[in-house]
């Protein structure tokens, strides 16, 4: 149901020598690796944002609306034999939304994300530079006042952000529904503590290995979604399709996120994965 591969699971069996006969031990981070590889090449690229955070682009009239061509799959995995000439559009008005934690009121220089006075590009769309903010009654950013750069003269070499549109002006994004597993036990080998003592496994499972994000911005083609599909999130990791999913009501699983390595440099090369 999380989405791991027979391909996946058939390279990790492969790669840790797994037999009928023979118990082997292998860190579960290895099970990932071998699933990135397989899921990879089978999952077209989207952009959802599931911590919504309004951005309004003020150099955009606001009954305009632009159209974006992004690739299905990026040009990189030509050489692995995946095809990178489909394509999908994806809209943007003076709205957008952008990830909570991808904006800082204040941050230092190690960080990429968007702050007041620095420019950042939305991936597949335009650079963008904050001008202000204003913030909710707790004091929390809630609305983000960006200048667009139309002519395309800024460079951006590091901060690439995902982003949802509205999908005509005044329409409210569409909602999906995400479920972000994590591991299921806090300790690398369940049963046994860090000395490697027996214990009771039920003791060690993880009481945040289940997430449920409801209200996530996706592009209106994703309710598209068959059972059974896969998709990477940019940014974010792969996902599965669930079984409970409708066109109405999406629900996606993620499968797993990606590297820590890979998310770092995909925010400040562009999401190329």
């Amino acid at each position: 149901r999380r989405g791991f591969t027979a391909e996946g699971i058939n390279a990790f069996c492969a790669a840790m020598g797994v037999s009928r006969s023979i118990v082997v031990w292998a860190p579960y981070e290895r099970l990932e690796q071998c699933g990135r590889q397989a899921l990879n090449l089978v999952s077209p690229r989207r952009m959802v944002v599931l911590d919504p955070l309004k951005l309004v682009i003020t150099n955009m009239d606001s009954k305009e609306r632009k159209m974006f061509k992004c690739r299905d799959f990026p040009e990189t995995l030509k050489e692995l034999g995946v095809s990178s000439d489909t394509e999908f559009e994806v809209p943007m008005t003076s709205v957008v939304y952008i990830e909570k934690k991808d904006f800082r009121a204040k941050a230092n220089k190690k960080y990429f994300g968007l702050t007041p006075g620095k420019t950042v590009r939305l991936l597949h769309g335009v650079a963008v530079t904050c001008d202000k903010f204003d913030t909710d009654a707790k004091g929390n950013p809630s609305v983000v006042y960006c200048t667009a750069d139309w002519a395309r003269e800024k460079v951006v070499k590091k901060g690439f952000l995902h982003w949802v549109s509205e999908p005509e002006p005044g329409k409210k994004p569409f909602e999906v529904t995400v479920n972000l597993y994590e591991k299921l036990f806090t300790a690398e080998r369940p049963g046994q503590d860090a000395s490697g003592e027996k214990v009771n496994y039920l003791t060690q499972l993880n009481p945040k290995s289940l997430t449920v994000l409801r209200g996530c911005y996706a592009n209106v083609d994703m309710k598209n979604a068959k059972h059974g599909g896969h998709y990477q999130f940019e940014r974010l990791g792969f996902f599965y399709v669930d079984d409970s999913s409708t066109p109405k009501k999406p629900v996606f699983n993620r499968t797993m996120a990606l590297s820590s390595s890979k998310d770092a440099k995909a925010l400040q090369k562009g999401g190329k994965k």
